[in-house]
């Protein structure tokens, strides 16, 4: 891919190429980290252009908001989301980071959501240890097709990774926020919150009586309630105890794994279906899991900085 950019670049000058930048079509902006180029704005560099007393510095800008006629344009087809990220992950750690959707983005999207459509269910199904690429590369059904890589701002570990998605930017409970926004707040979950620091922390603002471990007092609720609002966070095991207690995994069994996740939630898509009234579930996951085949012992880890851990899948199902 860079032999493209590359050829882009022998097919305009190379002293044009010094002096002024081109436009770029890119499918996402992080591609911009794997090649020598600077991203300036559409406004900013016309701005500097049509002022004399402005220098624009030696660099090699790319345009890639806005386009026109002035400057020629290429096309990268390139896909940043892959392991190759993994030769640039740590040095350019922050530009990542700025050039992706985040865990702390994720509860901004879920308020411009619910503030324009206003869904009877929220469903915030949490999944202990998933990668994106993992259930990117896996021919999984149709209802999970559309899948949005997400970094994890900080620690790839539970806490650090849950609290980025339920707490967001501005620090306040997505449970809390919906709740004075009139919805009855409920979860799920297999852990005692007196046991379990984890689901104490992301429940915290649930009262206990509207807490439950079996699937069906849930569905229960939700057919119970047909007109009020309701919020539904569930906290499920992905595939982090494996990484940590199994050590005679593979692709398969892994695969399996993730294969069981996805079995089960398109049920509660189907359950909420057959209900008549609207409803979105987003699936998300805390952090990554690094899998190493070639070892006897460590199969899987996080924790660390790698693209694998980094990356988690966000899937949202509207109905």
């Amino acid at each position: 891919m860079s032999d493209q950019i590359g050829q882009s670049y022998r097919n305009y000058s190379e002293e044009k190429i010094k002096k002024f930048p081109f436009y770029l079509k890119l499918n996402h902006n992080l591609s911009l980290l794997f090649f020598d180029l600077n991203e300036i704005s559409y406004d900013e560099f016309w701005e500097i252009i049509d002022n004399p007393n402005i220098q624009i510095p030696q660099k090699n800008y790319v345009i890639i908001d806005r386009y026109d006629d002035r400057l020629p344009m290429y096309e990268l087809n390139h896909n940043p989301f892959t392991p190759e990220l993994n030769s640039i992950i740590e040095e350019k750690y922050h530009l990542v980071e700025k050039y992706s959707k985040t865990q702390k983005d994720f509860k901004t999207d879920i308020f411009e959501y619910i503030n324009s459509k206003t869904p009877k269910t929220v469903v915030l199904y949490l999944i202990d240890g998933l990668s994106y690429i993992d259930v990117a590369n896996l021919d999984i059904d149709k209802v999970f097709k559309k899948i949005t890589p997400v970094f994890v701002n900080g620690k790839t570990n539970t806490i650090n990774g849950f609290k980025n998605i339920i707490y967001g930017y501005d620090d306040i409970l997505i449970a809390k926020s919906l709740y004075y926004l009139g919805y009855d707040v409920y979860g799920l979950t297999y852990w005692n919150r007196a046991k379990n620091k984890t689901t104490d922390e992301l429940f915290k603002y649930i009262p206990e009586n509207n807490i439950f471990t079996h699937e069906m007092d849930l569905k229960n609720i939700i057919e119970n309630n047909p007109y009020k609002k309701k919020y539904i966070q569930i906290y499920r095991m992905g595939l982090d105890e494996d990484a940590h207690k199994i050590r005679t995994t593979n692709e398969k069994l892994i695969n399996d794994k993730i294969n069981e996740i996805f079995e089960n939630i398109k049920k509660l898509v189907e359950f909420l279906g057959r209900i008549n009234e609207s409803f979105i579930i987003y699936v998300i996951s805390d952090h990554g899991i690094k899998w190493d085949f070639e070892k006897n012992y460590g199969k899987g880890a996080h924790g660390g900085i790698s693209f694998e851990e980094c990356f988690v899948p966000l899937i949202i199902i509207e109905g």
